[in-house]
């Protein structure tokens, strides 16, 4: 009721039978005064009217012939006229949950006099309550209960009860979502046309684990996808597509986490995020040696815009960019010495993406002085062995583990067959047609020209061609190997073909016997494993290519005294100090495969230097530095070639003025009649 206003009050008897007496009706005021109301009859009973004077509870008893009708004593509230006019509403009226915030509104819009808005809150515990002007005049109320129960909220305006105060608050048990935590740069900020992301952690949520749901609304349509991480977290990952401001609404079971929805102001596109960069030298590689990788910038947005690529570390780097049609730039550098270096890829001037990169850059090692060889490398036929040859024997660093890994349309296993020599053999089947990776290391590192690149073909040659014979199994150096090819029942007609790999090469021959089979012959010059691929029309035979092991020439064998090297020049005989000296190994015409090996003994070391000639020969340098006999000792296959050690005289530097002992006689010839009948030298003077 509110104050100075009439309000009528009905008792309604017709369903309670007749009475001697009539209804009364007594108001007690907060001022104690008892005021009697005056009743008249009405068809359902007594009407009655009071205007109260006081604000406050007013206490109404009512009777009926005497006695007390049903729920009377009545308190009735009169409120001053402006409390009367001011409202609350919302959701946190009627309840909430615990550890969450619940809300509502006051509206004093209405009043019509001037006061002072009032709010408190009982219930099982204390609850902390905020108020906020609106911008509408209104005030918003938000209060936080901490454990459920029943709550009362009294909300006053001017000291009194607005209508309908206290207002009764059914506070239930918390809610999970609560628990549930949201963080991550893609909450708040993020470009255009790239994934911005966040963390969902439901961690200390209570078990079962519930369903999290996540939407974004913005400018434009953002793609959602959520990926559960091995720590029980959710990443969550949108991709805007236009710039400006989104709204994350993350709910858990249904309801909003803490401090959901979120606002992310997303910037407009950056060209330079849409550049990658690929490739192994981005990560390492070695001194000395050029590593590369590749800036791909076809999906960057129009105008296109500069590649700029820089390379710091322990030694100044240029690297070369190579501008490809397709979008691409080759980029490639070499370090010059060990160690950290950064790679800084912009576009535009702005870094790419994961710009800066790390490469570490190793010291060069022997993998760049393994040598692979052999039909294998290139190509093949499936379900066939393909075989090739890793050389060993220049790597400075001897004993390392040699791994070759096959990679392809199908699982291939190879096959190594380390060698004395220092070679190993490989052989692997692919069961598979098409294109194989062979990656080979020497100490975890590839080789010279690794990885290589072979054609597995599918094809092989009629299977009722055949070859046979001993040329196919075994031999000897310098005697012919002969063999036979018959492709009488071929379906199909056509040229056979014999190719023969091996130490040195071997001279074929091949003929067509009368009976139509071909007899075909090789002639190995030097002992050592030889391969024999013999083709049907193109295609290989499906046994070749066969193995055969050349030995020595039949009852000769292998002199270890005279390997057919030599050794010659000014070097081995005369030197000057602290000039160099130079001879020449011919290894050309030797009798079997093997290595040459230079050193020097003498009064102090010598440093050696070795280069091979455009005809086949090594030219040998080497710098003594004092005077003195010095002893040099030159193999081959670990072995001292004829004449070898060479005894060489160094002669103080005072002698360098005499050009005429240190030149190479052996290629100049002597005649006429200063020589005497045996033909030797009778007298030469010769004046320098």
């Amino acid at each position: 009721m509110t104050v100075n206003k009439e309000r009528e009050i009905q008792v309604l008897t017709k369903t309670a039978g007749k009475s001697t007496s009539t209804a009364r009706v007594t108001v007690t005021t907060p001022s104690k005064k008892k005021v009697e109301l005056k009743e008249k009859p009405i068809p359902e009973g007594f009407q009655t009217f009071f205007t109260p004077t006081e604000v406050g509870p007013h206490q109404v008893a009512v009777t009926y012939g005497g006695s007390p009708v049903p729920k009377s004593l009545f308190t009735v509230d009169v409120l001053p006229d402006s409390a009367s006019k001011v409202k609350a509403y919302g959701p946190g009226l009627k309840g909430g949950n615990a550890n969450s915030p619940a809300e509502f509104t006051i509206d004093s819009r209405a009043a019509t006099s001037p006061g002072e808005l009032g709010v408190t809150i009982e219930g099982p515990k204390e609850a902390k309550i905020e108020t906020k002007q609106n911008p509408d005049g209104t005030v918003g109320v938000t209060y936080y209960p901490e454990v459920p129960g029943d709550y009362k909220i009294n909300v006053t305006y001017a000291n009194a009860h607005i209508k309908d105060s206290p207002f009764k608050a059914k506070i239930l048990p918390e809610v999970a979502a609560n628990k549930v935590k949201c963080y991550g740069d893609g909450l708040t900020t993020g470009c255009a046309m790239q994934p911005a992301v966040f963390t969902v952690d439901t961690r200390e949520a209570p078990k079962p684990e519930k369903k999290i749901d996540v939407k974004v609304n913005g400018p434009a349509h953002a793609k959602v996808e959520m990926k559960k991480k091995p720590d029980t977290t959710t990443e969550v990952t949108y991709l805007p597509t236009k710039p400006g401001d989104y709204t994350i609404d993350v709910t858990y079971d249904g309801k909003p986490v803490k401090d959901s929805p979120f606002k992310a102001n997303i910037k407009p596109e950056d060209a330079a995020s849409k550049v990658k960069a690929y490739g192994p030298g981005l990560t390492g590689g070695c001194a000395n040696v050029s590593a590369t990788f590749t800036v791909d910038a076809k999906e960057a947005p129009a105008p296109k815009q500069n590649v700029d690529v820089k390379v710091n570390g322990p030694a100044p780097v240029q690297p070369k960019m190579t501008k490809k049609p397709d979008g691409t730039v080759d980029v490639d550098y070499t370090a010059t010495k060990p160690g950290d270096y950064f790679i800084d890829v912009t576009y535009g001037d702005k870094p790419i993406k994961d710009s800066p990169f790390k490469a570490k850059i190793v010291p060069d090692d022997s993998a760049s002085k393994v040598i692979a060889y052999g039909p294998g490398l290139t190509s093949g036929n499936a379900n066939a062995p393909a075989t090739f040859t890793v050389d060993t024997r220049n790597a400075p660093a001897k004993g390392q583990k040699v791994d070759v890994n096959v990679k392809g349309p199908t699982p291939v296993k190879p096959n190594l067959k380390p060698k004395a020599d220092g070679t190993v053999d490989v052989d692997y089947t692919a069961t598979v047609p098409g294109d194989y990776t062979i990656d080979v290391t020497y100490g975890d590192k590839p080789i010279k020209d690794s990885p290589f690149k072979a054609n597995i073909t599918k094809d092989v040659a009629d299977s009722r061609v055949r070859a046979y014979g001993p040329g196919l199994e075994k031999g000897n150096a310098q005697q012919v190997c002969a063999f036979t090819i018959d492709s009488r029942k071929a379906a199909v007609p056509g040229p056979v073909g014999v190719k023969v790999h091996g130490p040195k090469e071997a001279k074929i021959d091949m003929k067509q016997n009368p009976d139509g089979t071909f007899g075909a012959s090789y002639l190995p010059t030097m002992p050592g494993e030889y391969t024999v691929e013999v083709t049907h029309c193109d295609k290989p035979l499906e046994e070749s290519p066969f193995k055969v092991k050349i030995g020595p020439p039949t009852g000769e064998p292998i002199d270890s005294t005279d390997s057919g090297v030599k050794a010659y020049g000014p070097g081995l005989k005369n030197a000057v100090a602290e000039k160099p000296a130079v001879f020449t190994v011919d290894a050309r015409n030797a009798k079997y495969p093997g290595a040459i090996g230079v050193g020097i003994e003498g009064p102090k070391e010598a440093a050696i230097d070795t280069k091979q000639n455009p005809d086949g020969t090594v030219a040998v340098t080497y710098f003594p530095t004092e005077q003195g006999e010095y002893t040099i000792n030159v193999t081959y296959d670990d072995k001292p070639i004829k004449e070898s050690p060479f005894k060489c005289k160094v002669r103080p530097s005072a002698y360098e003025k005499k050009p005429v002992a240190e030149t190479d006689l052996s290629g100049v010839k002597v005649y006429g009649p200063g020589l005497n009948p045996e033909g030797n030298l009778a007298h030469l003077s010769l004046s320098a």
